[in-house]
């Protein structure tokens, strides 16, 4: 993002070979959010937003080989506009694919319009990192349905009593 400014950087963990590679920082972001009116939808997913699809095809001609497995931590904190209350709080449900896959989104907002968003995402327990072509499009859905999670908008609207409306 072209307008993302940065501040507070911090990498920790990077000698200690047990706990995880973590960086921290703030980020702003002017007009991130896309406003209509009264109302400003965002992708509280910030890390994920604008990525495309990990798979784009249909079909498959060879098989599905990830290097390692992996995992991703996200927590990302949003501070609404003064005068701006979450319309529409939904969480997308949960995922996991038998050991193989977790994916789980939580959010909370705090009285002071703070929006936390946790991610969790797992992939490969157990040591699944092979898949043949015959299990592909099964492995496509999945991805495609972490994809639609990942890009979840919320809607974020102006309070009634700020906007003059009764």
């Amino acid at each position: 993002m072209s307008t993302a400014e940065l501040s507070n950087i911090q990498i920790l963990n990077v000698t200690d070979l047990v706990k995880p590679f973590t960086y921290a920082y703030h980020v702003r972001v002017s007009g991130y959010g896309q406003r209509t009116g009264k109302r400003i939808f965002l992708q509280p997913g910030f890390f994920q937003a604008g990525i495309e699809p990990l798979f784009a095809t249909n079909s498959r001609n060879y098989p599905v080989y990830f290097h390692y497995p992996w995992s991703e931590e996200d927590t990302v904190t949003i501070q609404l506009p003064e005068g701006y209350r979450l319309e529409s709080p939904d969480v997308p449900a949960p995922l996991a694919s038998g050991g193989l896959c977790r994916h789980e989104i939580k959010m909370t907002i705090s009285r002071e319009g703070r929006l936390q968003f946790n991610r969790h995402f797992l992939f490969g327990d157990r040591g699944n990192i092979l898949f043949p072509t015959n299990v592909y499009p099964q492995l496509k859905q999945l991805f495609d349905l972490i994809h639609k999670s990942d890009n979840h908008t919320l809607m974020v609207k102006q309070s009634a009593m700020l906007s003059g409306a009764n």
